[in-house]
């Protein structure tokens, strides 16, 4: 009977397979960055943005240092707004890195009309809302981050009377000279006469000058912005900037405005 005790000998448990045999973790896919959302058609007269472009080799005015591809471009620019979302100054973010020159005074882009600014940059800006970053956006200048910012609804027009001495100047006039050039012509405003006829006669940019359009910050003369910021409507005021002397009025509150 020996022979049936072996034929029905209950076999031992299998041990555990060998380390080459143990099945290798699948690696996890990195996550796919979240899809662009649909451009918003602009339905605003204005916008305005601080921005921060991310350019690649081969955009258009790309600077001549930069190599990195549109792809790696793209993961730049999503990596950057990741941290103005989390918390960082964007402003701070477009000195330190922007492509564009207007980061060197914080990616102020300031007031645009609706339609003078490339399209995928407004189309992004139009979709977001006042104070939010909008989604990244292609251009052909690059990949742009881009914040929006309220469009100040004043505008303003000024006289620039330069002197010897003031900034890009090419006359010989005294301060003193130019100071009473600038009285006078704020006194003729203040009897009435148009803006775009004193300018014409006096100021530097000539009739240009007599609309600026909205006060946009950190694009202008700070003792013009200072001076523009306290104006009420239809309000002027004298002022002395490292350019000259300047008659700064406040167009939105005027008669016919």
């Amino acid at each position: 009977m020996w022979w049936l005790l072996v034929a029905c000998k209950i076999p031992s448990p299998p041990g555990p397979p060998p380390a080459d045999a143990l099945e290798a973790p699948v690696p996890m896919a990195a996550p796919a960055p979240p899809p662009e959302p649909e451009p918003t058609t602009p339905t605003e007269p204005a916008y305005a943005a601080t921005v921060l472009r991310v350019a690649w080799a081969g955009a258009v005015d790309a600077p001549p240092a930069v190599t990195r591809t549109r792809e790696e471009a793209r993961t730049l620019a999503i990596a950057l707004r990741a941290r103005a979302a989390a918390g960082e100054d964007l402003g701070a973010l477009a000195r330190a890195h922007s492509d564009e020159p207007l980061g060197r005074r914080g990616g102020q882009l300031g007031v645009w009309r609706t339609g003078t600014m490339v399209d995928g940059l407004e189309r992004a800006v139009a979709g977001t809302p006042v104070g939010d970053l909008a989604a990244v956006a292609e251009t052909p200048y690059g990949w742009y981050v881009a914040r929006r910012e309220a469009v100040d609804g004043r505008r303003f027009g000024q006289i620039h009377v330069a002197h010897a001495g003031s900034w890009r100047a090419r006359t010989d006039r005294t301060e003193g000279d130019a100071h009473d050039l600038a009285a006078l012509a704020l006194a003729r405003l203040e009897r009435g006469e148009p803006l775009s006829e004193v300018a014409q006669a006096v100021s530097s940019g000539g009739a240009a000058d007599a609309d600026l359009g909205p006060l946009v910050r950190g694009q202008w003369i700070p003792a013009l912005e200072d001076a523009a910021d306290a104006l009420g409507p239809g309000g002027r005021a004298l002022v002395h900037s490292p350019y000259g002397w300047h008659v700064v009025v406040r167009l939105d509150g005027q008669a016919g405005d």
